[in-house]
């Protein structure tokens, strides 16, 4: 009787498909420029506490740092609440234009 082997049993692992997930609707956190999370209990409080919190950030660098850093937020905000992304991306427009000037 031929012994199994071991060789003939291995075959190349199976790659699962990639799924894209859409972004979640459900109420996120955000974190604040000193990394501190901020919970919201809504997508107007999202969109009013990224509009405080910007007053907190000290320059350019800080404001891209803040940006990334809920960049999957703001990606929630979009799809839950177009009007209120709007004005959040208004707010951190807004705040690049000052700090750009400070910095002048």
């Amino acid at each position: 009787m031929p012994q199994d082997s071991p060789s003939e049993a291995v075959s190349a692992p199976v790659k699962a498909p990639v799924v894209k997930q859409e972004p979640s609707t459900e109420f996120p956190s955000i974190s604040g420029p000193d990394g501190v999370p901020v919970k919201g209990t809504g997508w107007s409080m999202v969109s009013e506490s990224f509009s405080g919190l910007l007053s907190l950030v000290e320059n350019t660098e800080h404001l891209t740092n803040f940006w990334k850093a809920n960049q999957n937020t703001l990606d929630q905000l979009k799809t839950a609440s177009p009007k209120l992304y709007e004005e959040t991306i208004s707010s951190f427009s807004k705040r690049k234009t000052e700090l750009k000037g400070e910095a002048a």
